[in-house]
């Protein structure tokens, strides 16, 4: 295998032969998984095409959306030939993208479920191919709970299991965020669960539609019945994550790479069970390759993301501890409690409306501020949150 040291860095000596090389653009930091994937498509793909050399350009993951926008704006200065970005940025991408070849479409049609398809097509054509998929589960602590197969189908459920938990116990609740995307998220997953969405028919994003109101309630009840960690809205995920390792916390939402850190950590003391709501269903941000348009090097490029969905660049894909859209592969290497649970709802991919995360995040975490701090009522909040929302934003 070709060292990393080769395949990092490489710029100084990018001059000698410029079209032999590839630029691949990737961000830090990177789960563990993610990392070692990367470094395996690259060699992967230098071992099979030895003309051609890998250089990966690497950026801090804060800089990462303004940095993408900025190269989507100057088609004309340098740019990556291949980016990895979430699938909530593609439609604001779409005009900077090179289509996926109709063979490369067609091999990832025969791979992907239609409901990851939607989420990585712009217009009429696939533009991407994801790599990198971390499907949200529930951890639960099974000495706390005193059961090891959990199967809570709602919500209200996950409530009321929680109950008796946090009064016979010094371990708090349902691990809650109080801010950021991943609060956003659990929103979703709660309102997705009851019946609910995002965004009407219409393509609106509509807060007072549905079954948000439901939805926040239940956040609201549980912080007043002292079901989640206490101060609820001053806490982050990676804040939760560390008290669940710790033996602190009696269930958690978190991306199935989680059971990484906590067997890295000799926690055993848990066990995962699906998001509550029927049908099952997958919520996650897929991480994906993208060709920018015009570039010097777009048939290597292609070639690229071609290699990542063959045999050999899924196969390496799972070897790293990822989901490769192969299905029979995925469930040959699915070991671990968390991705024999994600793969349940690979036929029911679920994530935050793409062109309006941005506004909805924001939303949500004002309407649960204003809620669980009793400032306002749980309609009042959503309305107030609705009013931040721009009048014409449409999906």
């Amino acid at each position: 295998m070709v060292s990393p040291v080769n395949l990092i860095g490489l710029f100084l000596s990018v001059t000698c032969q410029p079209a032999a090389t590839l630029h691949i653009g990737l961000w830090e930091p990177m789960p563990r998984g993610a990392e070692q994937a990367a470094r395996m498509l690259c060699a992967g793909f230098q071992g099979r095409y030895p003309d051609w050399r890998v250089a990966v350009m690497r950026q801090p993951l804060a800089d990462a959306y303004g940095l993408v926008m900025r190269w989507c704006k100057s088609a004309k200065s340098w740019r990556p030939d291949v980016v990895v970005v979430p699938d909530l940025w593609l439609p604001e991408m779409a005009g900077e993208l090179e289509p996926l070849p109709p063979p490369t479409q067609s091999r990832l049609r025969t791979l992907a479920h239609s409901s990851l398809q939607a989420r990585v097509t712009v217009g009429s054509g696939i533009c991407a191919v994801p790599w990198w998929m971390e499907p949200r589960v529930l951890f639960y602590s099974t000495k706390a709970l005193r059961d090891t197969n959990w199967q809570p189908i709602s919500w209200d459920q996950v409530l009321e299991t929680l109950g008796p938990v946090r009064e016979k116990r010094r371990i708090w609740g349902l691990g809650v965020p109080g801010s950021g995307l991943e609060l956003c998220q659990l929103f979703a997953e709660i309102l997705w669960a009851l019946g609910g969405d995002l965004v009407t028919s219409a393509g609106e994003l509509d807060l007072l539609a549905g079954r948000c109101e439901e939805a926040l309630d239940l956040l609201v009840r549980a912080d007043r019945q002292g079901l989640t960690q206490p101060e609820l809205l001053t806490w982050t995920q990676p804040e939760l994550e560390e008290l669940f390792a710790d033996g602190k916390l009696a269930a958690l939402v978190a991306p199935m790479g989680f059971e990484d850190v906590l067997a890295a950590g000799n926690y055993t003391d848990y066990a995962v069970a699906p998001l509550p709501g029927r049908p099952v269903f997958a919520s996650m941000v897929a991480e994906c390759f993208v060709i920018f348009r015009g570039g010097p090097r777009t048939p290597a490029a292609q070639a690229f993301v071609d290699y990542v969905l063959s045999a050999e660049g899924q196969a390496r894909i799972a070897e790293a501890g990822g989901m490769p859209l192969d299905a029979g592969l995925a469930q040959r290497v699915a070991r671990t409690p968390a991705r024999k649970i994600a793969l349940l709802g690979m036929k029911n991919v679920r994530g935050l409306p793409a062109t309006q995360w941005q506004v909805a995040s924001p939303a949500i975490e004002r309407a649960a501020y204003l809620a669980i701090s009793g400032r306002k009522t749980t309609p009042r909040a959503l309305e107030e949150a609705q009013a931040l929302l721009p009048a014409t934003l449409t999906q």
